[in-house]
């Protein structure tokens, strides 16, 4: 059952990345502000107030292998732009382009999705860090059409997000030994409430 729901978020969150390059905060905003408000037009809700910033440029896709890894979904934290350097898994192309005075205020969330299926998917985004002692959970919003899935070769899907160094209140990101995200499905059908 584990490996099950280990497979189904990491299908979840690959093809949310592959699904959110080109005009994907136009759509996440008009989906989100309808979503929750259901008469509200997109204008009217900023989804800076929900969803923590995503840092484009930096996210990866392809049919690489993760030497050592399971099929599944992997999270990490970065603090300073050294350890992202030496750590993350994006190209160091990719890195360069990263202005270090995002660690002055910014905690960097990566998300690295591993998957062999995928599925027709939009990340509305990640929201709503809670820490607690060493434990560190998040909230990822997303709409699913299950009928899209298929079988695919090996891909992996990298994406990075920045999270206010003030939502970890008095806990050290460097102290957090667990990331847990809860997936929060919403039907597409309460998108199309507002239209």
């Amino acid at each position: 059952m584990k490996k099950i729901l280990s497979i189904l978020l990491a299908l979840i969150l690959c093809v949310g990345t592959l699904v959110s390059c080109g005009n994907e905060e136009t759509s996440s905003s008009e989906s989100v502000s309808q979503i929750q408000s259901g008469t509200e037009s997109a204008s009217e809700t900023n989804t800076s107030d929900i969803y923590y910033d995503r840092i484009w440029g930096l996210g990866d896709s392809g049919t690489d292998s993760l030497p050592g890894k399971e099929i599944g979904s992997y999270y990490s934290f970065f603090t300073n732009y050294d350890k992202f350097m030496s750590d993350a898994y994006a190209y160091t192309n990719q890195k360069k382009n990263l202005d270090t005075s995002v660690f002055d205020e910014y905690v960097v969330f990566e998300v690295i999705n591993y998957t062999s299926t995928s599925c027709s998917m939009d990340i509305l985004g990640y929201r709503d860090i809670v820490i607690n002692e060493n434990t560190a959970s998040l909230t990822l919003d997303y709409t699913l059409d299950e009928d899209s899935r298929v079988n695919m070769a090996r891909y992996v899907y990298v994406s990075y997000y920045k999270i206010p160094k003030s939502e970890f209140s008095a806990t050290s990101p460097e102290s957090i030994s667990e990331i847990i995200v809860s997936l929060n499905r919403l039907k597409p059908q309460e998108e199309s409430v507002a239209e």
